[in-house]
């Protein structure tokens, strides 16, 4: 990993769907720190993100038609709701997400 981006400037995170390599979703978030071996983003809650896996499973069929499921994507609009600190590790195949209350207390993790 090498250093892009400085602490304050907004990048976006996108995740690319395995079978045709679209984006399956795409989440601005700010950077906290960018160095050779991490890169730290905060995403605030209310931050406005695209998504498409909220498509519901009856519904499915339809939003992609005959295609593979993941070539023609129906996005949607939605809002982060948990302050989050997400870490990327140099290297790694994996993230750790740290999620906080309101009141900015550690609350629980995912990685």
């Amino acid at each position: 990993m090498m250093h892009r981006w400085s602490s304050g400037d907004t990048v976006v995170v996108r995740y690319l769907a395995r079978s045709d390599g679209t984006v399956a979703t795409a989440l601005p978030a700010v950077v906290i720190q960018d160095q050779a071996d991490l890169l730290a983003l905060y995403v605030p809650p209310g931050t406005v993100m695209m998504d498409n896996y909220i498509v519901a499973a009856e519904d499915r069929v339809a939003a992609v038609g005959q295609a593979p499921p993941s070539a023609e994507r129906r996005h949607v609009e939605r809002r982060w709701t948990v302050p989050t600190i997400r870490l990327y590790l140099a290297d790694e195949a994996f993230s750790v997400w740290a999620f906080f209350d309101d009141e900015g207390r550690f609350a629980s993790w995912y990685g």
